[in-house]
Protein backbone atom coordinates (compact mmCIF):
# COMPACT_ATOMS: atom_id res chain seq x y z
CA UNK A 1 0.00 0.00 0.00
CA UNK A 2 1.28 3.47 -1.03
CA UNK A 3 1.50 5.28 2.23
CA UNK A 4 2.49 8.76 -0.08
CA UNK A 5 5.55 9.51 1.20
CA UNK A 6 7.94 9.23 -2.06
CA UNK A 7 5.41 10.70 -4.02
CA UNK A 8 4.84 13.38 -2.22
CA UNK A 9 7.86 15.06 -3.17
CA UNK A 10 6.92 15.38 -6.75
CA UNK A 11 3.06 16.10 -6.17
CA UNK A 12 2.44 19.94 -5.89
CA UNK A 13 -0.22 20.60 -3.86
CA UNK A 14 -2.21 23.54 -1.79
CA UNK A 15 -2.71 23.60 2.25
CA UNK A 16 -6.91 23.09 2.62
CA UNK A 17 -6.68 24.33 6.22
CA UNK A 18 -4.69 26.84 7.86
CA UNK A 19 -4.63 26.26 11.97
CA UNK A 20 -2.56 28.22 14.70
CA UNK A 21 -2.28 25.51 17.24
CA UNK A 22 -0.36 27.38 20.02
CA UNK A 23 0.72 31.34 20.64
CA UNK A 24 2.22 33.49 23.05
CA UNK A 25 4.06 36.70 23.19
CA UNK A 26 7.60 34.80 21.99
CA UNK A 27 6.13 31.82 19.81
CA UNK A 28 3.09 30.77 17.12
CA UNK A 29 3.19 26.91 16.13
CA UNK A 30 1.08 26.84 13.00
CA UNK A 31 -0.08 24.06 10.86
CA UNK A 32 -1.04 23.72 7.19
CA UNK A 33 -2.98 20.83 6.17
CA UNK A 34 -2.95 19.52 2.71
CA UNK A 35 -4.67 16.34 1.24
CA UNK A 36 -3.27 14.12 -1.17
CA UNK A 37 -5.54 11.91 -3.24
CA UNK A 38 -4.05 8.37 -4.76
CA UNK A 39 -5.75 7.04 -7.85
CA UNK A 40 -3.32 4.34 -8.84
CA UNK A 41 -4.96 1.07 -7.53
CA UNK A 42 -8.19 2.12 -9.53
CA UNK A 43 -9.65 2.84 -6.20
CA UNK A 44 -9.48 7.17 -4.51
CA UNK A 45 -7.49 7.10 -1.59
CA UNK A 46 -6.57 10.58 0.16
CA UNK A 47 -3.66 10.64 2.24
CA UNK A 48 -3.86 13.50 5.11
CA UNK A 49 -0.21 15.77 5.74
CA UNK A 50 0.36 18.60 7.78
CA UNK A 51 3.15 20.85 7.26
CA UNK A 52 4.30 22.77 11.48
CA UNK A 53 5.89 25.63 11.40
CA UNK A 54 7.80 27.20 14.37
CA UNK A 55 7.72 31.16 14.17
CA UNK A 56 9.20 33.34 16.57
CA UNK A 57 7.49 36.93 17.39
CA UNK A 58 9.99 39.77 17.83
CA UNK A 59 8.56 43.34 19.43
CA UNK A 60 6.19 44.50 16.73
CA UNK A 61 4.38 41.04 16.35
CA UNK A 62 6.38 40.30 12.75
CA UNK A 63 6.92 36.58 12.62
CA UNK A 64 10.44 34.57 11.63
CA UNK A 65 9.92 31.24 10.48
CA UNK A 66 12.45 29.01 12.55
CA UNK A 67 11.53 25.67 11.75
CA UNK A 68 9.43 23.66 9.35
CA UNK A 69 8.44 19.95 9.40
CA UNK A 70 5.90 17.44 7.02
CA UNK A 71 4.18 14.84 9.23
CA UNK A 72 1.40 12.19 7.63
CA UNK A 73 -1.75 12.98 10.03
CA UNK A 74 -3.42 10.26 11.38
CA UNK A 75 -6.82 10.89 12.35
Amino acid sequence: MWTGEKKLSHFSCTPFANMDVFEDENYLVNRLFYVVPDTSSGQLICFFYFAENLFTKDGHGDLTLIKSSFHRFYP
